[in-house]
């Protein structure tokens, strides 16, 4: 299993075909981990047994959410999640964790620092300082930049019915065609 620190209170973590996709609580506990937010969709074959009564006896909550391979929304499965990480993040270390090759803890590691106040490029700077290797694909990309001007607009809106039409025009722009051109802040290369 591979680790990496981003800040103080958030790694991600990938567990291999070598590891036989087994997550090693003993290197969690052994790096603060409090919170882990599993986003694999394949688990070993003793993940009940193991995994999750060695998480129990560590002391670590256990959050599921398995999500699709290189996911680029929808904003609500993404939202959901990071919400719950920060709320962690006020007490314990998380990890967000996925198979390797899945393309999503790095994913909800920069939608989590994006909500945290970090623009795109940043959030980005910061995942690959830690040593992560990042592969993010174009929709990705696209999805973080409409993220990041989405979270700026967010706090100018009055009410439930504004925020729900500046989601729409979000979702609206991620399924443009890549010919259109779409407005880029702070531009996740």
């Amino acid at each position: 299993m591979k680790l990496y620190k981003i800040t103080n209170l958030m790694c991600v973590s990938q567990d291999g075909q070598d590891d036989q996709n087994k997550m090693d609580t003993e290197m969690m506990m052994k790096n603060g981990i409090g919170s882990v937010f599993d986003l694999r969709l394949s688990f070993p074959d003793d993940y009940l047994k193991r995994e999750r009564m060695d998480l129990m006896k560590a002391h670590i909550y256990y959050n599921l959410f398995p999500m699709d391979k290189m996911i680029d929304g929808p904003l609500m499965a993404m939202e959901h999640p990071t919400q719950w990480a920060m709320m962690d993040m006020a007490n314990v270390r998380i990890c967000f964790h996925e198979n390797e090759g899945q393309g999503v803890a790095s994913m909800m590691a920069l939608v989590t620092l994006m909500k945290m106040g970090f623009d795109p490029k940043h959030s980005l700077e910061m995942l690959v300082a830690s040593g992560s290797v990042v592969n993010l694909s174009e929709q990705q990309k696209k999805f973080l930049n409409l993220y990041g001007e989405y979270l700026i607009q967010k706090p100018f809106v009055k009410d439930e019915h504004e925020d729900m039409v500046l989601r729409q025009k979000m979702m609206e722009q991620m399924t443009q065609t890549p010919e259109t051109p779409t407005k880029e802040y702070a531009s996740v290369r």
